[in-house]
């Protein structure tokens, strides 16, 4: 259903201007939100939410419930049908199916959670379903093929695991905290081995938990023969460490959406120099080293402290993370 009518607001006339060449701007994302929103029988308000939030959000990401202008309470509010009364009179939405497949999710002491899930489950669908069909069209249209023959984890988990290892390896271990987070490294590879299930880390701030949870998750792998490692970030107050390490060779997307700290330990891609944030606790978490990542997105919604390589040569400033309240460090170094 989603999939049906998420683009039901491209039979707006002025979106067959945009196909014939005209620069607009047009909103097709709330038409079919508010087309079922209007249609929903009696009692099954959440249904249509689900498949309303997932529609209204496949451009711009899941919208708040009410608030901001963005939100679904004021888009359905404020919408203001374009399209002929024919063709809305034509669509017969059914709801039952839906409702019945959305019901066998829910449990009855977490319906709320249950529903929430299932909604970004249709959000995650329908936006890849989107982009994979975007896709199909334009490969179709210029005779080409998607890559989709990428190597198998178990394929590159040695190189990995050995460059992860090296890279450990160069970490000086003298000084108490140091010490600390060689003890915890060890063990957390150590746990790699229990059966797969969840598994939680308590570490203070400084601890090395990031790299430790990498090392972790390298050796589960291997051990159990996983098909993909999957390092999810939460949307807020995370603390991210990388480092350019070689670990694993591909471009970086980190926090992408709000209030994170975010450490790294390679200066190169970051040629400026900036303001920088006084130590934390009394404690210098900044690491040195050389060399450098290419195409990083660090934390590009918000608006954050940058500390960038201690330099005597501060080339220009560097415009990084303009939105919202990210930390960012790298690396102490004597060269920018």
């Amino acid at each position: 259903m989603a999939g049906l009518f998420h683009d039901f607001g491209k039979y707006d006339p002025a979106f067959d201007r945009i196909l014939s060449g005209e620069k607009l701007r047009v909103d097709h994302s709330t038409a079919g939100a508010a087309l079922l929103h209007a249609r929903t029988p009696a009692g099954l308000r959440p249904i249509s939410e689900v498949i309303g939030y997932a529609i209204l959000g496949h451009h711009a990401g899941l919208p708040d419930r009410h608030g901001a202008d963005s939100s679904m309470e004021r888009r359905l509010e404020t919408f203001r049908d374009p399209i002929a009364p024919e063709i809305s009179a034509a669509t017969s939405p059914d709801f039952g199916p839906v409702a019945k497949e959305l019901a066998k999710l829910m449990r009855p002491a977490s319906c709320g959670f249950d529903l929430s899930v299932a909604a970004r489950m249709v959000f995650s669908c329908l936006v890849d379903a989107d982009f994979r069909d975007t896709e199909a069209f334009y490969a179709g249209l210029n005779g080409t093929r998607p890559d989709r023959d990428w190597p198998a984890l178990a394929d590159l988990l040695p190189e990995w695991r050995d460059a992860f290892d090296a890279h450990m390896a160069g970490f000086r271990q003298n000084g108490c905290i140091n010490r600390l987070r060689a003890e915890i490294l060890i063990h957390v590879r150590q746990a790699a081995a229990m059966t797969p299930g969840l598994f939680t880390l308590t570490v203070p701030t400084g601890g090395g938990k990031t790299l430790a949870s990498l090392g972790f998750a390298l050796d589960h792998a291997a051990r159990y023969g996983h098909r993909r490692i999957i390092f999810a970030i939460p949307y807020a107050g995370a603390w991210i460490e990388t480092g350019q390490s070689g670990i694993v060779s591909m471009s970086l997307a980190v926090a992408p959406f709000a209030g994170a700290w975010i450490e790294t330990r390679s200066p190169s891609w970051n040629r400026g120099g900036t303001r920088s944030r006084p130590l934390r606790g009394g404690v210098d978490r900044n690491l040195s080293g050389e060399g450098g990542a290419q195409g990083r997105m660090v934390a590009p919604f918000a608006g954050a402290w940058i500390e960038t390589p201690i330099s005597t040569e501060f080339v220009k400033p560097c415009t990084v993370a303009p939105f919202a309240g990210a930390w960012i460090e790298t690396s102490s170094s004597t060269s920018s």
